[in-house]
């Protein structure tokens, strides 16, 4: 339970053999390599580094093409099913099919045809999309009876065509005043496509008037048919184009059931392109390269076999450089390990710090609970889990989180009396009421106070136990007196506290007052005196110790007063479940529809309830956990243990397959 002890290696290979170790290393998924330009090495042989990044673009350049397939030919497949949508899967197959695939030059065909179907469709839409803004543009030109090559082109007078925007009312007035003709085409509100024509020895003065009246001249540029001929082969062409676009989506669908092929090449080529990478991370001299990284101490033994299955390749262990901090692997076992997920949300620990993997554990479950606060609220969540876990492959750390809080909501909901609300109260199940009193200790809607007071207590718990952490963190790294004087002496101080205001309640512990006023005041003069951290001056000392006692105080108080939300949220799931049984009766009350739609607005909202209470269960539950607890034990800012190793966006391979 814990973290996994590290051990610094060395591994160092002939180029000859470079390529194999490499594939085979990645395969084996044991060692951590580290960016050998953070390293001293770096510093003493700046020759052996890559001057340039160094890559594989042959490879880069089929993974673009596949990335573009895949995207392209997605829009083709079957949609995905509720929980894929939100729980995308990877897919299952067999080591026999991935070697098959991998070897064949037929998935970078189909992504080449699909690339070619791609660039057509996007042609397609570009000369659509030209030749609607055509179209648009002769409609109300189309019952011109001209030729448009025609225009401009007469020997005797000037034919111009044009459009008048917004023209004064009396323009037509102004028209029959001047020297020249307008044939009117078409007309909409206030804009007006015409035809002008005038001699040229009157251009000047036309041109005058036409001003006057907002005449734009057009021209039709790349048309010589009338208009009306013109929108016909527009829309011949569109036409052609939709019932090619129509084939190529056709081809596309079928081209999408060998998306597969395409996904599986995908990931074996992103894992050959990282192999390549990692010599951007290593010394290269002129016939080796070294490699520096980390493995857990228990894997040395496989590394240093795998290595001497190598002619050229040597391994040997290596001391930390001063201040160099192991990547972080959390080891737990069993249901633990589920746990896991929560702290690498907020970061890994470093070496020599505690996992809070196990100590949030008990605390995440009970308090989710605490906020879901309805028996069949969890169950049903519970079931929705375990469905998940059976279509989910992969991970499913954080899944099991929420089961576990799923089954806690069960016992809280039925020491609470939450089942949907007050659903056998309202609808007077006197048998099931029967059966929920037997299991209710307190009902949080009547009784808020005794919700408050026990919310309370679970944080004065956790903060006190995230104190203790943190001194046996400090001892662990020989920081004994900032133990003792920064965590232990708080746990003390507010322990004193309680039993001292425990003392006027409870007869049998007036003798204790003296004793706890002692070991509160002790508490905090460790806190003033000792809290500060060495320094040769006292009143600088005295002045941090001072600002660490009343952050300390202030700041335990609001914590502990967080811990409310628990109580909050507990009474919006009931209240939320109460609102869904009163708007069922409402419903239920309706004529003739009343019974259908009762059990529709039922399932609906409570399904509702329960996907809105759970997601702030959650994110509240997080925040006390980050927020008041690992503040009084746990820095973060770790590097996770990361082993070079085959990583896949879209396969799972089953072993043995």
């Amino acid at each position: 339970m814990g973290i996994s002890r590290m051990q610094k290696v060395m591994l160092a290979v002939h180029n000859d053999e470079k390529e194999e170790l490499l594939e085979r290393l990645q395969k084996k998924a044991i060692l951590h390599i580290k960016n050998i330009r953070e390293s001293k090495l770096s510093k003493d042989y700046p020759e052996f580094l890559a001057e340039e990044e160094i890559t594989n673009k042959e490879v880069e350049d089929q993974l673009f093409l596949l990335e573009r397939a895949i995207e392209y030919l997605k829009g083709f497949t079957a949609q995905e099913g509720f929980i894929n949508a939100f729980l995308p899967q990877k897919l299952s197959i067999s080591e026999s099919t991935y070697e098959e695939v991998i070897s064949s030059k037929e998935p970078l065909d189909i992504a080449r045809q699909a690339e070619k179907l791609e660039k057509r469709v996007t042609e397609i839409d570009r000369e659509c999309g030209a030749l609607f803004s055509q179209k648009e543009f002769l409609l109300p030109w189309q019952k011109l009876d001209v030729e448009v090559e025609t225009l401009g082109s007469l020997k005797v007078a000037v034919l111009v065509a044009g459009v008048l925007n917004n023209p004064p009312k009396d323009w037509m007035k102004k028209v029959k005043e001047a020297p020249l003709d307008v044939e009117t085409v078409n007309e909409e509100l206030r804009r007006a496509w015409i035809l002008v024509s005038y001699l040229p020895e009157d251009e000047e003065i036309c041109k005058k008037v036409l001003a006057e009246i907002s005449f734009e001249a057009v021209g039709f540029e790349g048309f010589k048919d009338k208009p009306r001929d013109s929108i016909l082969q527009i829309e011949k062409k569109l036409s052609n184009l939709e019932v090619e676009r129509t084939s190529i989506k056709q081809q596309s669908k079928l081209l999408s059931k060998e998306l597969n092929k395409l996904l599986i090449l995908y990931d074996h080529l992103t894992n050959i392109l990282t192999q390549s990478k990692v010599e951007n991370l290593v010394l290269l001299t002129p016939k080796t390269i070294c490699i520096e990284g980390w493995i857990r101490a228990k894997d040395y033994q496989a590394l240093e076999d795998f290595t001497n299955q190598f002619k050229t390749a040597s391994l040997s262990k290596i001391s930390p450089e001063p201040g160099e901090n192991p990547p972080v692997e959390l080891s737990n076992k069993k249901v633990l390990k589920n746990f896991e997920s929560i702290t690498e949300l907020y970061g890994s620990p470093y070496s020599k710090e505690l996992d809070p993997s196990p100590f949030l554990a008990p605390f995440f479950v009970i308090f989710f609970a605490l906020c879901l606060t309805d028996a069949f609220y969890g169950l049903l969540f519970a079931g929705i889990c375990l469905l998940l876990m059976r279509k989910v492959k992969g991970d499913r750390k954080l899944l099991w989180v929420f089961f576990a809080g799923g089954i806690a909501t069960i016992f809280v909901g039925a020491m609470t009396g939450g089942w949907f609300g007050d659903f056998g109260e309202r609808f007077g199940l006197s048998g099931f009421m029967r059966f929920r009193n037997r299991f209710m200790l307190f009902d949080p809607m009547k009784q808020p106070l005794t919700f408050f007071i026990l919310a309370l207590a679970l944080g004065f718990i956790q903060v006190a136990f995230g104190y203790f952490l943190g001194f046996v963190k400090l001892v662990r790294q020989g920081k004994i007196l900032e133990g003792v004087a920064g965590k232990l002496a708080w746990d003390i101080f507010w322990l004193a506290i309680l039993i001292f205001g425990f003392s006027f309640l409870i007869p049998q512990l007036q003798g204790y007052r003296v004793i706890c006023v002692i070991a509160a005041g002790g508490s905090a003069g460790l806190v003033l005196f000792g809290s500060g951290g060495p320094s040769r001056n006292i009143f600088f000392k005295l002045a941090k110790g001072g600002f660490n006692l009343y952050q300390g105080f202030m700041g335990t108080v609001s914590d502990i007063i967080s811990y409310s939300r628990l109580m909050a949220l507990g009474l919006v799931t009931s209240g939320l479940a109460m609102s869904v049984n009163i708007l069922v009766q409402l419903v239920a009350k309706l004529p003739w529809i009343g019974f259908i739609l009762a059990p529709l607005v039922f399932i609906g909202g409570h399904l509702f309830s329960i996907a809105i209470n759970v997601l702030g269960a959650y994110v509240h539950t997080l925040r006390l956990q980050y927020a008041e607890f690992f503040t009084k034990f746990f820095d973060g800012g770790g590097e996770a243990f990361k082993p070079f190793r085959k990583e896949a966006k879209y396969i799972l391979v089953e072993k043995g397959g």
